[in-house]
């Protein structure tokens, strides 16, 4: 049983080698050592996956993680055997992987979530879209020959500062008006 099982797995596994094939290997870590955990081969022009080896290991905590694409530590968790174990995959619009996660479930070994399609932000919201463009300063030649940039303030823009304080001095000294008796 165990033989036919290799067969059928270098079988497919050599039908399926080309571009699109992709070999994944999971792996369970500790503080002290590092050990294979699940090796498969995932399809992507076909979207099939099939288990290439298993290995079980001595019950304890372990990391769960992979090398595939950096994904590096996913999953922390207790175990001791692989075969009540699920790996999902969630796939994304081109049909790579994602995401890896290795969940209790004894039906399939390998599930593929295909991509689902979701709302996509407006990332021009109404607010920028009224805003006005900066203005590029010009610069003109000033008597003097030198290069300077041309002020387009209004006059009360670029003056206000002589005009507030003599205004406030006015405003100060005047009297109160006392509300007069009827």
């Amino acid at each position: 049983m165990i033989v036919i099982r290799a067969l059928l797995v270098l079988i497919f596994a050599g039908l399926i080698a080309g571009d699109d094939t992709v070999t994944v290997d999971i792996y369970a870590q500790t503080a002290e050592s590092k050990h294979d955990l699940i090796s498969f081969v995932y399809d992507k022009s076909s979207q099939s996956s099939v288990v290439l080896k298993e290995n079980d290991l001595a019950r304890q905590e372990y990391c769960i993680g992979t090398s595939y694409k950096s994904l590096g530590c996913f999953n922390y968790m207790s175990l001791d055997t692989v075969r009540d174990k699920l790996v999902q995959l969630q796939l994304n619009q081109e049909g790579d992987i994602e995401r890896l996660s290795l969940i209790s479930g004894a039906d399939d070994r390998i599930v593929l979530k295909p991509y689902e399609g979701h709302p996509v932000p407006n990332l021009k919201p109404i607010g920028a879209k009224g805003q006005k463009p900066k203005k590029e300063p010009t610069k003109k030649a000033d008597e003097n020959g030198q290069e300077a940039e041309e002020d387009d303030r209004s006059w009360i823009q670029k003056n206000w500062m002589y005009v507030v304080p003599p205004l406030l001095i006015l405003f100060m000294s005047l009297p109160a008006d006392e509300p007069q008796p009827k």
